[in-house]
């Protein structure tokens, strides 16, 4: 137990109790931040003023002033040693606050115990100055007042400091004492276990994600500015002349195969940048990842608020025999496309399998998934069908009521319902779930299969649900709520009678009254 001292107020009756720990931590020292950072802020400033410095300048020169453009531009390095100057940190025994603003003067207190994830980021101009970008996560989105930026980021470290200061906040999360970790994390990192390191082979799995479309996209939205021009030069012209000569098929194909070329590029060139030189360390209560090729990402995560792992195995991905490990951490929210708590980005398989059962090691090896029945593979088959049936009907309207409609799209009909089949036997096959001692799994979907392993002791909630369609077929949905991860995994399309039997196995008493109902 702490001990307080009481100090004697004058203007009270009673003696005012001060906590010495805290009154140990308002008298520590503010820190500053690096001054190479005098260096990022003007560039990054820059880059965020291009688009105003451009549209000025030309306005400028259709009014003959183009030059007072540059006055905008000249405030971007007072306004980096305004930051620099104003922006301070320190790190006590109960709390790391950060301190920021001239006119508006802010104070980020976060607690240690809420502390989730510390990264440690530096892109390319980051790592020529040797210094790093250290972001603290409490799983929580910044509600500070702070105009939308993130909460506690220190953008102009050291990157020696960086990365003690990221050990530090993570032992004294863990009730430590911050100022003895520098040595003890040092030999933690010495006696790591090395458990994944990237391959160049992997690269190989980039095409097989979503990662080149998303690309693809970005891409023509960005080149959606410079449309016109693409269209007031010949290559329009040439193009539709080619494919109003062409067999509509051999049109289809080539798009397609255009296409599939450069989001295969998009993808590798992407994988690259985000998963080159990979690394996973373990030094039993941290979990280290490190990725990137020009951007160097730190992440730490406790083990203390893992709370699981996913295997992922899209279709694409599994036909050549990849998949990806997702950690389920507590606070640390998993975006579907970035993958914030990656353990293994696309790599073969059988690591990925390796680096989920090294992680938990708690998890039984080897666990069969139970089907869901006949009633939830006839609702697969429903729903990929269904939609195909009426687009075939749609067809044949058409080839009613056109003439001469082209008979080249039944080729294509054709195709999609052998597609939708293939997925739905996929999705059928995929469906399952199990309860060994102190855990669930599940996993469903095709395209993008998931197969989720919860520890029982991180789920706080259940709910059982069933739609209409769900209700006829005697199914219902089992919604297991947890502050890890996405914040629910789902058990789809279990038989109903199942539903509370299955959460009386992972959770005891839970469905108790539901169960005697």
């Amino acid at each position: 137990m702490i001990d307080s001292a009481e100090v004697a107020d004058p203007a009270q009756t009673d003696p005012v109790v001060v906590d010495p720990v805290l009154a140990a931590e308002e008298a520590l020292p503010w820190q500053r931040l690096d001054r190479r950072m005098l260096l990022i802020y003007p560039v990054k400033e820059a880059i965020r003023l291009l688009p105003f410095l451009v549209l000025t300048v030309l306005i400028g020169t259709a009014t003959g002033a183009s030059y007072y453009s540059l006055y905008a531009f000249a405030l971007v390095v007072p306004a980096a040693a305004l930051r620099y100057l104003t922006t301070q940190y320190r790190i006590g025994p109960l709390h790391v606050q950060l301190r920021r603003g001239l006119l508006r003067r802010r104070l980020l207190s976060v607690p240690l115990a809420r502390v989730r994830s510390v990264e440690v980021d530096a892109d390319a101009l980051h790592r020529i100055l040797h210094i790093s970008l250290l972001r603290i996560g409490t799983g929580q989105p910044a509600a500070h007042g702070d105009g939308g930026r993130s909460g506690f980021e220190l953008d102009g470290l050291d990157a020696t400091a960086a990365a003690e200061l990221r050990d530090a906040v993570l032992s004294a999360a863990r009730g430590r004492a911050p100022h003895a970790q520098g040595p003890v994390a040092s030999e933690q990192m010495e006696g790591a276990v090395d458990l994944a390191r990237w391959s160049a082979r992997w690269v190989r799995f980039a095409p097989f994600s979503l990662m080149g479309v998303v690309a693809l996209a970005a891409m023509a939205g960005a080149m959606g500015p410079t449309a016109t021009r693409v269209l007031r030069s010949d290559a329009p012209g040439e193009a539709y002349r080619w494919a109003s000569h062409a067999n509509p098929l051999e049109v289809i194909a080539t798009v397609g195969v255009v296409s599939l070329a450069v989001s295969s590029v998009l993808a590798v060139f992407g994988y690259l940048l985000a998963y080159a030189r990979f690394q996973l360390l373990d030094t039993g209560p941290v979990l280290y990842v490190e990725s990137g090729l020009l951007k160097r990402t730190q992440r730490s995560y406790d083990r203390a608020r893992l709370r699981g792992a996913s295997l992922q195995d899209p279709l694409l991905l599994r036909l050549v025999g990849g998949a990806k490990t997702i950690a389920i951490m507590t606070g640390v929210r998993r975006r579907r496309l970035t993958g914030d708590a990656i353990l293994l980005p696309q790599s073969p398989a059988r690591h990925a399998r390796r680096v989920l059962a090294q992680v938990l090691p708690s998890l039984p090896t080897g666990t069969a998934l139970r089907s869901h029945g006949a009633a939830a593979t006839r609702r697969r088959y429903f729903r990929a069908l269904v939609p195909v049936a009426g687009l075939a009907v749609a067809l044949t309207v058409l080839h009613v009521v056109v003439p001469g409609w082209p008979r080249w799209t039944w080729a294509i009909m054709a195709a999609l319902a052998a597609a939708m089949l293939a997925v739905a036997v996929d999705r059928a096959r995929s469906l399952g779930h199990a309860t060994p001692p102190g855990w669930l799994i599940t996993r469903s979907g095709s395209l993008n299969r998931s197969q989720d392993h919860l520890v029982a002791n991180g789920i706080v909630g259940w709910t059982v649900r069933q739609t209409i369609f769900q209700r006829r077929a005697g199914l219902a949905t089992i919604i297991a709520a947890t502050p890890a991860g996405n914040g629910r995994y789902d058990v789809h399309d279990l038989p109903v009678e199942q539903a509370w039997g299955l959460i009386e196995r992972v959770t005891p008493g839970a469905g108790d009254i539901w169960v005697r109902g």
